[in-house]
């Protein structure tokens, strides 16, 4: 028994002493001689390569250790290579080769230096590596200045370094390349087999060669000839987006539809989303399962309503969105995407807490977002959800209200005078409603601006007198007028004038033809809009809010070039 007592006490210390020899802890050097650190690389049997650099330490006892590039109480391997930076009161200067203007920076920093204490210029030097460390000025690596009397000042190469961009595309590509102060513009190489607007390389230039600052240089990006971009239609009938379903909450969703005569695999196709600005998905979702001509697929997130729920082919807890996200719709062989839901990198809201359902007339994708192509509606018209094409309203309709315009409803009014294009007198033609809508108090028209007409000492502007007597056209010709409330605004502004929407029956009584004045004026260009924001409490036509009327309507004659949007000037 005494025996074995004893081999366990022997195996104990043999253990003990194993562990102390294997300690190869990195040891706190702070404040040790060169000759200290030796001691004690010798006592714990450290056998290392050590390089030495000198650390600007003003404060600190010359020829100390103010430290090394491994932490104390770091395991350090026989063999490895450690910097031991050592106190000096003056800075020496380092060898800074093949380092970047970054690198130096954060070296000079690091060996003690603050920033205000050197500073860099640029030079070009083709024997150095692009970008790299030249010369001190009139200084050489190893001299001794005191930065509190001489900067540092260091010579470096600025040419750029044209790297391998493969998998970015045209906006990182853009990005990047104007960070670096260089000028891009881009050409394009066919080729269905890469994604489109995605690096190929440089025109006149090397990948990884050099290009002076400033200068322009041309990317070559991949295109494909299958896609449609903007007005250029390469296909005109193709798998594409139909609904962009925000219906509060979680209730959000996607549809697609085959316009084409065939059926369409959807595993060739993956939906990607790209958050508030991203450049890139962030969240991809794989598609399967065939759609067939003129049917619609319908994606919903996992925590919509079940009335959502059941109108959908897919559901997923991954669909989520809000109104300044992208969504696109890929092709699973090249990446490209051939539909997109606001442009990449456009982080504007408009997209929010409404439906929007694409035009009739269009039968395929589109890699530029287009406005006009979708039409939006409350959050609670979910009834065309699953089918396509829906065909909406072309105009605001007219829906009579028997309350008054003071009840924030609308009078029958007869047309007196006017003033401009959005400014009329009217006269009640309601028995029940006696309020003044003449002289202070008459009607200024909501959601558009028209041009200002000429006042003494100040010429009228363009188109200010085409929007009057457009407005006076509709004004006269109308069979019967109606001034209508805004039930989410207020009757009247602070200089005492109506403010409200007027309706024209352009036909008659028996055959009505309701046009909403306000409306008509934007869209032929002559104002622009005014207070056009969502507001869920202002009147609602055909399903949709008013303030989409008005932006629609601006936008179409922005796009073609209607009246003040014309370029041709007319009074």
């Amino acid at each position: 028994m005494k025996y074995l007592k004893f081999v366990l006490l022997a195996f104990l210390l043999l253990l003990s002493a194993c562990k102390e020899k294997v300690d190869k802890t990195f040891p706190d050097l702070y404040g040790k001689t060169k000759e200290e650190m030796q001691e004690i690389f010798k006592e714990k049997g450290i056998v290392v390569t050590i390089n030495y650099e000198y650390r600007y330490s003003p404060n600190l006892e010359e020829n100390t250790i103010y430290g090394a590039s491994v932490s104390p109480k770091e395991t350090v391997e026989p063999g490895s290579v450690i910097t031991v930076y050592i106190n000096t009161k003056e800075f020496v200067l380092p060898n800074l080769t093949g380092l970047n203007r970054e690198e130096m920076k954060d070296k000079l920093i690091l060996l003690g230096l603050n920033e205000s204490q050197f500073g860099f210029l640029p030079d070009i030097n083709t024997q150095v590596k692009v970008g790299t460390f030249i010369q001190y000025r009139n200084k050489k690596v190893g001299d001794r200045v005191d930065p509190t009397e001489t900067k540092v000042t260091i010579f470096y190469d600025s040419r750029i370094l044209l790297e391998d961009l493969s998998g970015m595309n045209k906006l990182e590509i853009d990005a990047y390349l104007k960070e670096k102060t260089l000028n891009p513009s881009y050409v394009y190489s066919l080729d269905n087999s890469k994604e489109y607007d995605t690096f190929k390389g440089y025109q006149g230039y090397e990948i990884n060669g050099a290009i002076e600052p400033g200068k322009s240089v041309t990317v070559v990006l991949y295109e494909n000839d299958d896609v449609n971009v903007g007005e250029n239609i390469n296909v005109t009938c193709q798998l594409m987006f139909s609904k962009y379903i925000d219906a509060i909450g979680n209730n959000k969703g996607i549809e697609l539809y085959n316009p084409t005569e065939e059926a369409i695999s959807l595993s060739d196709y993956y939906l990607a989303i790209l958050p508030n600005g991203a450049l890139v998905p962030d969240v991809t979702i794989s598609l399967s399962g065939t759609l067939n001509s003129k049917e619609t697929y319908v994606i919903m997130n996992s925590g919509a309503i079940q009335e959502l729920k059941e109108k959908a082919d897919l559901i997923t807890g991954d669909l989520y969105f809000d109104g300044n996200d992208v969504i696109q719709l890929r092709k699973v062989s090249n990446n490209t995407y051939i539909d997109t839901l606001n442009d990449i990198g456009d982080t504007s809201i408009f997209m929010n807490e409404e439906i929007f359902i694409r035009k009739s007339s269009i039968t395929s994708g589109n890699r530029d977002y287009v406005f006009l192509d979708w039409e939006g509606y409350i959050p609670s018209f979910i009834e065309p959800i699953g089918t396509h094409p829906y065909d909406g309203y072309e105009s605001p309709p007219f829906e009579y209200m028997d309350t008054l315009f003071f009840e924030y409803g609308m009078t029958k009014v007869k047309y007196l005078y006017l003033h401009d294009g959005d400014t009329t007198a009217f006269q009640s033609l309601d028995s029940r409603d006696t309020n003044s809508y003449t002289g202070e108090n008459r009607v200024r028209y909501l959601l558009i601006d028209t041009p200002e007409t000429q006042k003494p000492g100040q010429p009228g502007m363009p188109y200010a007198d085409v929007a009057t007597e457009f407005n006076r056209t509709m004004l006269t010709n109308a069979s019967e007028l109606y001034l209508q409330a805004d039930s989410g605004g207020t009757l009247r502004d602070t200089y005492g004038r109506a403010l409200g929407f007027v309706w024209a029956n352009m036909g008659t009584p028996e055959n009505p033809d309701w046009k909403l004045i306000n409306y008509e004026l934007a869209k032929n260009g002559l104002g622009e809009p005014a207070g056009a924001v969502k507001n869920v409490d202002s009147p609602i036509f055909g399903n949709r809010y008013l303030y989409q009327w008005v932006i629609h309507a601006a936008e179409y004659a922005r796009v073609n070039k209607l009246g003040i949007h014309s370029g041709v000037y007319q009074s």
